[in-house]
This record gives structure tokens, C-alpha cells and sequence, in this order.
């Protein structure tokens, strides 16, 4: 099913225990107080089990008749791979959702974004391996498995689907789903961690009912690894596609007034969590290789965006001399009207699964630079303006983005029938009633909206 979505045709839009507990009625400082000291003290937290942090407010009063759904996720922060988890719960809405959440994450965002029931901490979830931690973690998922009986597990990016499907079929063989949203081997990564990671998830698959993918690209890399393509299916992650009526001289007055930025230099944009993955240190490079092209119109950057490289990069573009010439705006809760008013985006990341940022982009017109990872050629493909450069070739990134500055952003048609909410709901409903109609499985009539 590599390729195919699940969710049928695209809409008619389409084409464009022990321990801390958490008590109704307490404060906020209350309410986190015991993550807060279990995120300072590591070594005695992982003497304890799984707590429960957090009631969700959204999350409905009386159980649902379906049963209960459990999530697991390595880290809940603010990115791709997290909007999954919501797309999952929206869709199943039957069903009762628990989520546990592992040290590094951010447990009021989880709480405030997510419809789930119950949100539960494991301090000794953590991204880095760690063979202590890891085997603490994972007896836990097998106790709260056994415990919560979940109809499905569902496995949230690379360490927590390693030990969740592993703990999900030890505790009983519980159909379980692993969300991919990029991939843990190949290009990115070191030699050694991609052939790690590219044999363990082949062990894996066995042990793993299914998969929802983001893309297409991510599909056949994983079919190329030896993973059955009868067990993935393509889901997209729900983007918000950006809805502005404003025209995109409009837009530029606004953002330029509100950032005294010139509303008539030029302007790039690069979007997303400042971080290593997406290798932001190298946009100063990226800058100063375009003024040298377009020395009579020097573009201006935009980065829309917060992570734990901000205060580096800002260091560093202050160095190169290009304070006056880039904008930090920090977080903004919908970037789509500066994708909008911008001449070309940039996308440098080493990995990707599909970039929900270049899906954004093609829906306003805005044209592309960016590293050739997975996604990228797939948009293309779909009809977005870009062009696609190998990885780590700064110059070639800088011609490309001095290229569209010379064109007027076009609204070309391109079919994202598959990102619509319809389709992303059909996806995971279809997915959950092929999964419960497997012998062994108790059934559950799910409807087919």
C-alpha cells in the first residue's frame, strides 16, 4: 500500500503509579511541580514508575465505547512528528487515548494540544541511548500495556518505536502501529548509526502490524531496507495550510512595518525548529553567498522559528555582519503569511520524511531551495516550484534562491488532496478497521467517515 493512501479520493478542495498524580482543581505550579523536579533529578526519578502528570481539558468526560489507545512518543515538543499523535486521536474518536511522554518533553503542550485522557511521564524515556534507561523504560511500557489493555498501540518516532513495539508484543502481542515521519538510517546519518537502525527496523517489521508513512519517498526507502510494502501505508501529517486573503504586497507592508524590515529588498525565509537536523548554522553562509550573487538587491532572512540553537545562530549571523540584513522572529503560531510574502524559502535540514514546510509553500506559490532529502522530489513531483540541491552544496542553494527573486511567485495547481483533514481521518479509520477485522483481534464497527 506503499504509495496509496488510505483515506480513498481526495476531497473536493484537494487541488491547490507510585508517585505523582494529578487531582482536579489544583494549580498549574502544582500541577507540574513533580515533573519539574523529575526533569532536574534524573537518577532519582528513574527509581520511580510512570506517572500520571495530567487530565486533558479537551478530552471527553465519560469513556468512549471503543476502548483505549495507547500513544507513545520519545519526546512531545512542537513539530511534525508530534501533530501525528493529534491527527491519530482526532480520527479515532471511539476510542479512549492515552499518551505517554518520555523526559524531554514538554507535558503542558501535550496536555493543552492533544484530546487524550490521560498523560503519563517516564522519566527514563530519553532520545540518547542508553542501555540502564532503556530497559527501565521499557519494562514499564510492558507494565502499563498489561495494566491498560489497549485495543492498539501506537509508536511515535525512533527510540519510543523501538521500545514500544518491542514491550507491545512481549506484553501480549498488541496489534501496534509505528508512526514514521522521517527515517532513522541512510543519508544524514553516520555509517554506523544508519546500519544499525536500518537492521533493527528490519527485525522490527515482524513485530509490527503496521506503519503509517508521510511520504512517498520514506515509503520505498523502507521497502528498499526490506520492509514489507504491504505494511505501509501512506497517511500524510495534517499541515495547516495557510488560507490568506490578504495579496502578498499586502502582507509585506504589514510584516515590514511590524519588523522594520524594507518592504521593497527582497526577502528569503527559512521556517522551522532551530536545530542541528536542520542544519541552521549554515544560513549566514547561505546569506552572505546571495548578496555576493545579487550584490544591487540584497536579500533580507527570515527566520520564523525557536529551538536551542537560537541564541547561537544569532551569534553567529552578528559575526558574518548580518544582523541588519536577517530577522529572528522566534516562535509564531502560523507562518504562513511570511511564506507568503517571501521571494524563496530555504530548507537545509540532512533529514527529512516530508517537509511540511514545502507543502505550505507550494499551497501560496512561493517557490523552494533545499537539500535533497526525502520529500523534496517528491514535491516536485506533486508540482511545487523548487529546486532540489545536493546536500551540503551552500552555493548551489544560494544560485537557486537569487534565481526566484528575478520571478513573481505563481499559484500553481498541485494536488493536495491527500493532506486534506477528510483524507487524513479516512486514512487512519480505514487502517484501525483492517487492523481489529484480523483474526484474533476483537472486531469494532467503526464508521466510515
Amino acid at each position: 500500500m506503499c504509495g496509496k493512501s488510505l483515506g480513498g479520493q481526495q476531497g473536493a478542495w484537494g487541488r491547490m503509579r507510585p508517585g505523582l498524580s494529578f487531582r482536579q482543581g489544583t494549580g498549574q505550579t502544582d500541577r507540574f511541580k513533580g515533573y519539574e523536579e523529575q526533569r532536574r533529578s534524573p537518577d532519582s526519578a528513574m527509581t520511580r514508575s510512570l506517572h500520571s502528570v495530567s487530565h486533558s481539558p479537551t478530552a471527553s468526560p465519560a469513556p468512549h465505547g471503543g476502548g483505549r489507545v495507547l500513544h507513545i512518543v520519545t519526546r512531545y515538543l512542537r513539530g511534525g512528528s508530534e501533530r501525528r499523535i493529534a491527527d491519530a486521536m482526532n480520527a479515532l474518536e471511539e476510542f479512549d487515548h492515552d499518551l505517554v511522554v518520555g523526559a524531554e518533553s514538554d507535558v503542558k503542550l501535550a496536555t493543552a494540544n492533544l484530546p487524550a485522557r490521560e498523560v503519563l511521564l517516564e522519566p527514563t524515556l530519553v532520545k540518547k541511548p542508553s542501555p540502564y534507561s532503556d530497559l527501565i523504560a521499557l519494562k514499564r511500557m510492558i507494565q502499563v500495556i498489561k495494566e491498560r489493555r489497549p485495543r492498539i498501540v501506537f509508536t511515535h518516532q525512533s527510540k519510543a518505536g523501538v521500545l514500544g513495539r518491542i514491550a507491545s508484543r512481549l506484553a501480549g502481542r498488541v496489534p501496534v502501529v509505528h508512526s514514521l515521519s522521517m527515517a532513522s538510517f541512510g543519508p544524514g546519518y553516520s555509517t554506523i548509526q544508519s546500519s544499525v537502525f536500518k537492521q533493527l527496523e528490519v527485525r522490527l517489521a515482524s513485530s509490527t502490524t503496521a506503519y503509517t508513512v508521510v511520504g512517498a519517498d520514506l515509503c520505498r526507502r523502507f521497502i528498499e531496507a526490506g520492509v514489507p510494502a504491504s505494511k505501509l501505508h501512506l497517511i500524510r501529517s495534517g499541515v495547516p495550510l495557510p488560507i490568506i486573503a490578504e495579496s502578498r504586497e499586502q502582507l509585506r507592508l504589514e510584516i515590514a512595518e511590524k519588523y522594520e524590515v524594507s518592504p521593497g529588498r527582497p526577502w528569503l525565509i527559512h521556517v522551522g525548529s532551530l536545530e542541528a537536523r536542520k542544519n541552521v548554522m549554515l544560513l549566514p553562509e547561505v546569506l552572505r553567498l546571495s548578496h555576493e550573487l545579487s550584490p544591487d538587491r540584497p536579500p533580507h532572512l527570515f527566520i520564523v522559528g525557536d529551538g536551542v540553537l537560537s541564541a547561537e545562530l544569532k551569534r553567529a549571523l552578528s559575526r558574518a555582519g548580518l544582523e541588519r540584513h536577517s530577522t529572528m522572529t522566534g516562535y509564531v503560531n502560523g507562518a504562513g503569511p511570511f511564506i507568503k510574502a517571501s521571494d524563496s524559502l530555504i530548507l537545509l535540514s540532512s533529514v527529512e520524511g516530508l517537509p511540511q514546510v514545502l507543502v505550505q509553500a507550494a499551497s501560496v506559490g512561493t517557490p523552494f531551495a533545499a537539500f535533497e532529502v526525502d520529500g523534496v522530489r517528491e514535491m516536485l513531483t506533486l508540482g511545487a516550484r523548487g529546486t532540489a540541491v545536493d546536500p551540503g552544496d551552500l552555493e548551489s542553494v544560494a544560485r537557486a534562491v537569487v534565481a526566484h527573486l528575478d520571478n513573481t511567485p505563481v499559484l500553481q495547481e498541485i494536488d493536495v488532496g491527500t493532506w486534506s483533514p477528510q483524507t487524513i481521518r479516512k486514512g487512519y479509520r480505514g487502517l484501525v478497521r483492517e487492523i481489529l477485522s484480523e483474526p484474533g483481534n476483537s472486531p469494532l464497527r467503526l464508521s466510515r467517515s
